[in-house]
């Protein structure tokens, strides 16, 4: 029992890892298009443009259930790894 605890809190962990990343990884692109190109980011085509300015869209609304799937995963994580304590604890007293 206490191995599925331990494996599903991994698989927690890597859920919110991949959501940070992907926030992490699309805000450095379009710093690097930003601040290092001089450039508009289009967030249709995730591209940098130095031509033409483009309207700037949220990631909450490009990434709607993001926050909800992190939310999610770190709850879940902590409910696990409580979960896995629990059982140890309890092997060990008896």
């Amino acid at each position: 029992m206490k191995q599925i605890f331990l494996v599903l809190a991994i698989l927690a962990t890597a859920v919110s890892a991949s959501a940070a990343y992907r926030y992490l990884h699309e805000q450095s692109i379009v710093d690097r298009c930003l601040s290092g190109q001089h450039g508009s980011f289009d967030y249709s085509t995730m591209s940098c443009d130095i031509e033409t300015n483009h309207t700037y869209i949220a990631y909450h609304v490009r990434h709607p259930h993001d926050e909800a799937v992190a939310v999610a995963a770190v709850v879940s994580l902590a409910l696990f790894i409580s979960a896995y304590g629990y059982i140890t604890l309890r092997s060990r007293r008896g």
